[in-house]
């Protein structure tokens, strides 16, 4: 009964919960906004979505999802703008993927910083250009131009 319910519930194409009950005492909820997942707790809460134009909207969630999602948010988020900019090469020195690792999420971070401070709305790639430009020149004012070929 409950593989025939998950196979049907799979066709979700927008936010959308569905539940069983069995005997009156267990409930199997299946929670989908972008993936799915499934919950064997009873408790609903509503939440406040943005939709992709910009509009809020109250939507019911399961508890465990919306507490996760209020406390993981900003790391996912994180973790999803460094993904495109993967510096993670088999040849690479381990130091040098540890070092790209904490520098990009620190780059990351101060994008969504940035971003909060309602100064504008700029791609990531459009903010790490000009800081990259900086470090170069910077690095190239620290170089010795003593050069004996």
């Amino acid at each position: 009964m409950v593989r025939n319910w998950l196979k049907e519930s799979l066709n979700f194409s927008k936010i959308a919960m569905e539940h069983l009950q069995q005997d009156g005492k267990i409930q199997m909820k299946l929670w989908y906004s972008h993936t799915h997942s499934n919950c064997l707790l009873p408790d609903i809460t509503t939440v406040e979505r943005t939709q992709r134009d910009g509009k809020k909207e109250k939507t019911e969630c399961p508890v465990a999802i919306a507490d996760y999602n209020k406390i993981m948010g900003g790391v996912e988020l994180s973790d999803q703008k460094v993904s495109p900019y993967d510096f993670d090469r088999k040849s690479t020195k381990w130091w040098k993927k540890v070092f790209y690792e904490v520098f990009m999420t620190a780059v990351v971070n101060a994008y969504i910083l940035f971003q909060e401070s309602k100064q504008g709305k700029i791609h990531l790639l459009q903010f790490i250009v000009p800081l990259a430009e900086a470090m170069m020149m910077k690095g190239k004012c620290n170089c010795k131009e003593e050069k004996n070929w």
